[in-house]
């Protein structure tokens, strides 16, 4: 009589982490037309304050959704279990998606919407590259210190 064995595969992280980086996308594409539209950030009589606020609004957020992928994709890919390797490979091909998507919506956005730059706008922040490596850094940083807290290993 011969056995049959049947190997599970764990899902790879890219639907969970593309899946989370188009959830952040949308965040930020929101809170962005939100601060062009209400015109904060785009004279010199705008409230600096506004600015920070929603800058540390999209930080806040970032953390959440970063922690919520971590935890869907423990809990509900991974069967409960989750190692730090796994987080910071997560969390990488989140910051890879985010990077790439949020440079593409940052070309539609100043070459279609906000078409002249700002006064006082750093034209550094609007480098494919830049915005690609610090989403990447941002989030795969955000992903190693939230591991901590997420992972769980198999005894």
């Amino acid at each position: 009589m011969t056995e049959l064995k049947v190997e599970t595969k764990l899902p790879s992280p890219f639907r969970t982490a593309f899946r989370f980086a188009i959830i952040l996308l949308i965040v930020t594409i929101i809170l962005e037309l939100t601060r062009y539209f209400r015109g904060w950030g785009n004279s010199e009589t705008s409230d600096e304050g506004i600015i920070y606020l929603i800058y540390t609004l999209t930080f806040a957020v970032s953390i959440a959704v970063v922690m919520i992928m971590l935890k869907t994709h423990r809990d509900k890919e991974q069967y409960g279990f989750i190692s730090h390797k796994k987080v910071i490979i997560l969390s990488f091909w989140m910051g890879l998606f985010y990077g790439v998507l949020a440079a593409i919506w940052n070309f539609i956005f100043r070459g279609f919407i906000a078409n002249k730059i700002m006064p006082g706008e750093d034209t550094l922040g609007t480098s494919f590259f830049y915005i690609l490596l610090s989403s990447l850094t941002t989030i795969v940083l955000i992903g190693v210190i939230l591991g901590v807290f997420v992972k769980r290993d198999r005894l």
